[in-house]
Protein backbone atom coordinates (compact mmCIF):
# COMPACT_ATOMS: atom_id res chain seq x y z
CA UNK A 1 0.00 0.00 0.00
CA UNK A 2 1.37 3.45 -0.91
CA UNK A 3 2.14 6.26 1.61
CA UNK A 4 -0.49 8.62 1.66
CA UNK A 5 1.23 12.22 0.76
CA UNK A 6 0.14 14.98 2.92
CA UNK A 7 0.55 18.69 1.61
CA UNK A 8 -0.52 21.89 4.21
CA UNK A 9 -1.62 24.79 2.68
CA UNK A 10 -1.98 27.86 4.32
CA UNK A 11 -4.58 30.49 3.06
CA UNK A 12 -5.49 33.80 3.58
CA UNK A 13 -7.68 35.84 0.77
CA UNK A 14 -7.06 32.94 -1.73
CA UNK A 15 -10.47 33.59 -3.01
CA UNK A 16 -9.26 34.13 -6.65
CA UNK A 17 -6.77 31.15 -6.90
CA UNK A 18 -7.96 28.82 -4.26
CA UNK A 19 -10.21 26.29 -6.23
CA UNK A 20 -7.55 26.40 -9.45
CA UNK A 21 -4.80 24.96 -6.80
CA UNK A 22 -6.65 22.34 -4.97
CA UNK A 23 -7.84 21.00 -8.24
CA UNK A 24 -4.72 20.94 -9.68
CA UNK A 25 -3.34 19.02 -7.01
CA UNK A 26 -5.73 16.36 -7.08
CA UNK A 27 -5.15 16.25 -11.13
CA UNK A 28 -1.37 15.75 -10.50
CA UNK A 29 -0.63 13.26 -7.60
CA UNK A 30 -2.78 10.34 -6.05
CA UNK A 31 -2.97 9.21 -2.96
CA UNK A 32 -3.05 12.99 -1.74
CA UNK A 33 -4.85 14.94 1.29
CA UNK A 34 -4.44 18.34 1.85
CA UNK A 35 -4.48 19.57 4.80
CA UNK A 36 -5.90 23.56 4.73
CA UNK A 37 -5.13 25.93 7.32
CA UNK A 38 -6.93 28.94 6.64
CA UNK A 39 -6.08 32.18 8.50
CA UNK A 40 -9.16 34.18 9.04
CA UNK A 41 -9.95 34.96 5.61
CA UNK A 42 -12.23 37.45 4.88
CA UNK A 43 -12.17 37.20 0.76
CA UNK A 44 -14.67 34.55 0.43
CA UNK A 45 -12.22 31.51 0.56
CA UNK A 46 -14.06 29.84 3.08
CA UNK A 47 -16.93 29.58 1.07
CA UNK A 48 -15.34 28.17 -1.72
CA UNK A 49 -13.57 25.81 0.35
CA UNK A 50 -16.62 24.20 1.49
CA UNK A 51 -17.44 23.49 -2.04
CA UNK A 52 -14.54 22.14 -2.74
CA UNK A 53 -14.33 18.07 -3.09
CA UNK A 54 -17.10 17.71 -0.45
CA UNK A 55 -17.83 14.20 -1.79
CA UNK A 56 -14.79 12.36 -1.59
CA UNK A 57 -13.55 14.18 1.88
CA UNK A 58 -9.73 14.70 0.44
CA UNK A 59 -9.01 17.08 2.62
CA UNK A 60 -9.06 18.32 6.14
CA UNK A 61 -9.53 21.99 7.20
CA UNK A 62 -8.67 23.66 9.99
CA UNK A 63 -9.69 27.63 10.44
CA UNK A 64 -7.16 28.94 12.75
CA UNK A 65 -5.96 32.67 13.23
CA UNK A 66 -2.18 32.67 12.52
CA UNK A 67 -1.88 36.83 12.19
CA UNK A 68 1.23 37.41 10.25
CA UNK A 69 3.59 39.26 12.94
CA UNK A 70 6.80 39.45 10.94
CA UNK A 71 8.50 37.73 14.58
CA UNK A 72 11.04 35.71 12.67
CA UNK A 73 12.23 32.58 14.56
CA UNK A 74 9.72 32.96 17.26
CA UNK A 75 6.67 33.14 14.74
CA UNK A 76 8.10 30.15 13.13
CA UNK A 77 8.30 28.25 16.35
CA UNK A 78 5.00 29.31 17.76
CA UNK A 79 3.57 27.95 13.82
CA UNK A 80 5.37 24.83 14.32
CA UNK A 81 3.42 24.41 17.70
CA UNK A 82 0.35 24.99 16.39
CA UNK A 83 0.38 22.34 13.67
CA UNK A 84 2.14 19.78 15.69
CA UNK A 85 -1.34 20.13 17.83
CA UNK A 86 -3.22 19.53 14.78
CA UNK A 87 -1.45 16.04 14.33
CA UNK A 88 0.70 17.20 11.58
CA UNK A 89 4.58 15.92 11.73
CA UNK A 90 6.46 17.96 9.35
CA UNK A 91 7.28 21.52 9.05
CA UNK A 92 9.45 23.31 6.00
CA UNK A 93 11.10 26.41 7.41
CA UNK A 94 13.35 28.77 4.67
CA UNK A 95 15.82 30.83 4.38
CA UNK A 96 14.03 33.90 6.02
CA UNK A 97 10.57 32.29 7.37
CA UNK A 98 7.99 34.85 8.89
CA UNK A 99 10.95 37.57 8.79
CA UNK A 100 10.83 41.04 7.49
CA UNK A 101 13.75 43.41 5.19
CA UNK A 102 16.87 42.75 7.34
CA UNK A 103 15.66 42.64 10.79
CA UNK A 104 16.38 38.69 11.34
CA UNK A 105 19.22 37.21 10.10
CA UNK A 106 19.58 34.61 7.09
CA UNK A 107 18.05 31.24 8.35
CA UNK A 108 17.29 32.67 12.01
CA UNK A 109 13.84 31.07 11.80
CA UNK A 110 15.78 27.58 11.11
CA UNK A 111 18.38 27.97 13.93
CA UNK A 112 15.75 28.49 17.05
CA UNK A 113 15.06 24.58 16.00
CA UNK A 114 18.81 23.79 17.38
CA UNK A 115 17.72 25.69 20.41
CA UNK A 116 14.02 24.70 21.18
CA UNK A 117 12.90 21.27 19.99
CA UNK A 118 9.90 19.83 19.26
CA UNK A 119 9.31 15.89 20.10
CA UNK A 120 8.05 13.96 17.54
CA UNK A 121 8.13 16.92 15.15
CA UNK A 122 10.53 16.98 11.22
CA UNK A 123 11.69 20.40 10.50
CA UNK A 124 12.94 20.46 6.87
CA UNK A 125 15.53 23.53 6.37
CA UNK A 126 15.29 25.13 3.22
CA UNK A 127 18.22 26.75 1.72
CA UNK A 128 18.34 29.97 -0.13
CA UNK A 129 16.93 29.97 -3.92
CA UNK A 130 18.65 31.17 -7.13
CA UNK A 131 18.21 31.49 -10.64
CA UNK A 132 21.11 30.74 -12.72
CA UNK A 133 21.86 33.07 -15.09
CA UNK A 134 23.65 30.76 -17.48
CA UNK A 135 20.86 27.59 -17.44
CA UNK A 136 17.92 29.58 -16.18
CA UNK A 137 17.62 26.47 -13.79
CA UNK A 138 16.90 27.34 -10.13
CA UNK A 139 19.19 25.71 -7.42
CA UNK A 140 19.47 25.81 -4.04
CA UNK A 141 22.15 28.13 -2.23
CA UNK A 142 25.22 25.48 -1.52
CA UNK A 143 29.00 25.33 -0.54
CA UNK A 144 30.38 25.54 -3.80
CA UNK A 145 28.21 28.63 -4.31
CA UNK A 146 27.85 27.57 -7.80
CA UNK A 147 24.68 26.21 -10.40
CA UNK A 148 24.22 22.90 -9.00
CA UNK A 149 23.27 22.22 -12.73
CA UNK A 150 25.67 23.70 -14.93
CA UNK A 151 28.82 25.27 -12.42
CA UNK A 152 28.03 28.67 -13.39
CA UNK A 153 28.53 31.55 -10.51
CA UNK A 154 26.23 33.92 -12.07
CA UNK A 155 23.13 33.80 -10.48
CA UNK A 156 20.93 36.20 -8.66
CA UNK A 157 18.94 35.11 -5.31
CA UNK A 158 14.86 34.71 -5.33
CA UNK A 159 12.35 36.17 -2.68
CA UNK A 160 9.03 36.93 -2.35
CA UNK A 161 9.67 40.37 -1.72
CA UNK A 162 11.58 41.29 -4.99
CA UNK A 163 8.77 38.94 -7.23
CA UNK A 164 5.61 41.23 -5.32
CA UNK A 165 7.67 44.32 -6.21
CA UNK A 166 8.30 43.35 -10.18
CA UNK A 167 4.55 42.37 -10.20
CA UNK A 168 3.81 45.79 -9.16
CA UNK A 169 5.87 47.52 -11.01
CA UNK A 170 4.71 45.60 -14.47
CA UNK A 171 8.60 44.37 -14.94
CA UNK A 172 7.17 40.97 -15.98
CA UNK A 173 10.19 39.90 -18.25
CA UNK A 174 12.38 39.65 -15.39
CA UNK A 175 9.35 37.32 -13.72
CA UNK A 176 9.05 34.92 -16.93
CA UNK A 177 12.44 33.30 -16.47
CA UNK A 178 11.17 31.50 -13.30
CA UNK A 179 7.51 32.28 -13.03
CA UNK A 180 4.73 30.53 -15.81
CA UNK A 181 3.30 33.60 -18.11
CA UNK A 182 -0.58 32.22 -16.88
CA UNK A 183 0.56 33.05 -13.08
CA UNK A 184 1.91 36.43 -14.24
CA UNK A 185 -0.86 37.07 -15.94
CA UNK A 186 -3.51 35.94 -13.50
CA UNK A 187 -2.00 38.13 -10.25
CA UNK A 188 -1.21 41.19 -12.39
CA UNK A 189 -4.78 41.95 -13.13
CA UNK A 190 -6.31 41.09 -9.52
CA UNK A 191 -3.59 41.96 -6.61
CA UNK A 192 -4.18 44.98 -5.16
CA UNK A 193 -0.76 45.97 -3.29
CA UNK A 194 -0.35 47.92 -0.63
CA UNK A 195 3.40 48.14 -0.30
Amino acid sequence: MDKKISIILSTYNEALIIKTSIDKIFSTLDNVEIILVDDNSVDGTLEILKTIDKDKKRYNFYKIFLPLLYAGPREAFFQAIILKNLGIKNFSIGRDHAGIKKFYGKYESQKIFEKFKIKSFKIFKTKEPYLCRICKKIFFENKLKKCSNCNSSNFESINGYDIKKSLKLKKYNHLLRYIDYKIINFFSNKIHWNF
